[in-house]
This record gives C-alpha cells, structure tokens and sequence, in this order.
C-alpha cells in the first residue's frame, strides 16, 4: 500500500531534482546506509528511493538503482532485487566509493539519508573530480562539519568547507508530510565544482 505523505515528498524531491539537473543526462540513482529493512526509519527512506525510482523513470526511462548498505543480510538483498534495486558490495571507504563514479553524460543521484560525517568525506573525496555530475539528497551539507564525535572522523574538514562552499541547495519541510519520517528537512544539492 502506498503513503500518500512519502509519494507527495518523492514528487517534491524529483521536482528539485529537475531543477539541477541541466542537460540531457543519463541518471544513476545510488542508495547509501539506509540500513536494515526490519527497521521502520529504513523502510521509510526505501519506500521514499522506490518512489523517487518511479518518477525518474518516468522522464529519463531507464534508470539503474543500486544500494550500498553493508548491513544487509541475503533475504534483504532478495527484497531489494524485487524491488527494481541492485545490491551491491559496499564498505564505507574512498576505495568503495571510487567506483560510484559516473561517466561523463550521466548524473548520479545520491540517496543519502542519515549517513555520517565520514561517509559523507569518503564519498566526496573519492568523486571529487566529478562532484558536479552528483546530485545528493540527504542531511544539510553544513551538518557535516557539526561539532561532535563523528566530525573528529573528518580527514580533510577543509576540502569539504571549500566543497560545500560550492552546493547549490534546495530544502523542503518533510515533518508536515511525514511525521514519523527521522529527519525533519530534506536537502537537495549539487556541487558547483
């Protein structure tokens, strides 16, 4: 059964989406760390992905969605499979996230809800040379550099200061849609890099 709020925050997000999206570009959308599927927050931020999925096909036809959680178990991996998501093996390190990078006519479109401090570093230091051909859906760029344990993770605070100097964002109010949903705003951002 669909939710209406989690189908309207998807067309808002695909809506923004267009907006940073200039040119005829094949799209690429990656799942980072939604975590495992028995968790309510998960399955929120998966049916949110599945109906993101949905509109992108619409405009741009074939689209190729993949998941990197490392904490999936093999009956979760079957569920994605169903669901249209490829699972692939995945660590939280630049290494891994070197071959997320796309070629040059294609945009990928990173789902990156809740994820840390570091995996955030690890994803833009691994694809800094084509940070304007990513689009991230996920926390404020700026909470990345919060003070707390995880920004102690930080390798280069600031490589990312100057990259997130650069983001075009856009944000919307997800709380009046989705009061359960984890994260009250939704920030949509590509680099200017």
């Amino acid at each position: 059964m669909e939710n209406p709020g989690i189908e309207t925050v998807a067309q808002n997000i695909c809506q923004t989406i267009e907006t940073l999206i200039t040119k005829e570009e094949k799209v690429v959308l990656e799942i980072f760390g939604i975590g495992k599927l028995n968790d309510e927050d998960c399955m929120y931020q998966l049916q949110l992905a599945i109906g993101l999925l949905k509109r992108l096909k619409q405009k741009h036809g074939d689209i190729v969605i993949t998941s990197g959680e490392p904490l999936h178990v093999e009956a979760e991996k079957n569920f994605l499979q169903k669901s249209g998501i490829q699972s692939r093996k995945i660590g939280f390190s630049n290494e891994d996230f070197i071959n997320s990078a796309t070629g040059a006519d294609s945009i990928a479109i990173c789902y990156m809800i809740h994820c840390s401090p570091d995996i955030h570093e690890a994803f833009i230091a691994a694809n800094k040379n084509n940070l304007n051909q990513i689009i991230f859906v996920g926390n404020k760029p700026e909470d990345i550099l919060i003070e707390g344990k995880r920004v102690k993770l930080l390798k280069d605070p600031e490589m990312i200061q100057k990259v997130i100097a650069t983001a075009d964002l856009k944000s919307f109010d997800v709380k009046p849609l989705l009061p359960k949903f984890p994260i009250n705003f939704t920030w949509i951002y590509r680099f200017k890099i």
